[in-house]
């Protein structure tokens, strides 16, 4: 008998069609900083007290790769595959707040998508 059955992926759509595992996360005191999940995200929401930069790579949080959290904003539930996130925060005494909901995809699982248009930081 194989013992071989097949694992979660990332391309598996049953694990983006049922809830979350819940993630949450709260970063202070640093203006930039990286947030690595130990699952692929199903969805995520970002909140910030300071206008806070998010990207997918790092050099796009200092280049044109990224988007803008509002001093007190959030933002919508992303439906989004991600791994890692990268923070800028525009003060170093805020505070932002990701919730993320994770699948069964190990982090290890997901291809690197750095180098992608849109994502790899570019001048």
């Amino acid at each position: 008998m194989s013992l071989n059955n097949p694992r979660p992926h990332h391309g598996h759509v049953a694990e983006y069609q049922q809830s979350g595992i819940p993630w949450v996360k709260t970063i202070t005191g640093q203006v930039e900083t990286a947030i690595e999940f130990p699952y692929v995200t199903r969805f995520i929401v970002i909140s910030a007290t300071h206008a806070t930069k998010i990207a997918f790579d790092d050099a796009g949080v200092d280049q044109t790769q990224y988007f803008n959290v509002p001093a007190g904003g959030m933002t919508a539930r992303l439906e989004v595959k991600v791994t890692k996130l990268w923070i800028k925060s525009s003060d170093n005494g805020a505070a932002t707040s990701v919730l993320a909901g994770l699948t069964n995809v190990k982090a290890s699982d997901f291809p690197d998508i750095t180098g992608l248009p849109g994502i790899k930081g570019q001048a």
